[in-house]
């Protein structure tokens, strides 16, 4: 399994002049707020592609997650690699 992390900054308007941690949870922890899925790209329907979580840490594949379908969730890439060259650099 692949370590993974997720790690936000806070634009200035979205804390106090004394505080320096954010004032809303960011969006993984609110759509995963169990910490069983992270969330690396968004669809634009709800749905997210990412990385599922077992025991702590991220497993290699990349799965899509289906906002409105339960434990339907499929894979669609063995690993961010194979993802991004499926996904993102098509011509």
């Amino acid at each position: 399994m692949a370590a993974c992390s997720v790690t936000w900054s806070c634009s200035p308007s979205s804390r106090s002049r004394r505080s320096t941690a954010p004032t809303s949870a960011p969006s993984n922890d609110q759509e995963f707020p169990d910490r069983s899925f992270v969330a690396v790209a968004a669809v634009g329907t709800g749905d997210h592609w990412g990385f599922p979580v077992e025991e702590g840490r991220c497993l290699e594949q990349v799965w899509f997650h289906f906002h409105d379908a339960g434990d339907d969730d499929e894979i669609v890439a063995a690993d961010f690699l194979e993802f991004l060259a499926a996904h993102a650099l098509r011509p």
